[in-house]
C-alpha cells in the first residue's frame, strides 16, 4: 500500500503535547509518586486504618486527575 503514513496512537510522529500538559505533568507524577508511597504503607497500617489510606490516595488521585484536564 502507498500513500502518506497514517497517525498511531503513541506514535512519535504524531503531534507534540501541548505546553500546558508538559507544565502539568511534573506535578502529577510528583503527587502519583507520594500517592504510591502513601499506598504501600498501607502494609505497616492496623486494618483499621487501610480505609482511610485508600480514601487519602484516592482524594490525591482524583485530585491529579482533575488538575490535568486545567
Amino acid at each position: 500500500m502507498t500513500g502518506a503514513p497514517r497517525d498511531v496512537p503513541g506514535d512519535a510522529a504524531g503531534p507534540a503535547p501541548s505546553e500546558r500538559a508538559v507544565a502539568n505533568a511534573a506535578p502529577a507524577v510528583a503527587a502519583v509518586a507520594a500517592a504510591r508511597t502513601r499506598f504501600a504503607e498501607v502494609e505497616g497500617t492496623p486494618v483499621a486504618g487501610h480505609v482511610a489510606v485508600y480514601d487519602e490516595v484516592h482524594d490525591v488521585l482524583q485530585g491529579t486527575l482533575a488538575g490535568l484536564g486545567t
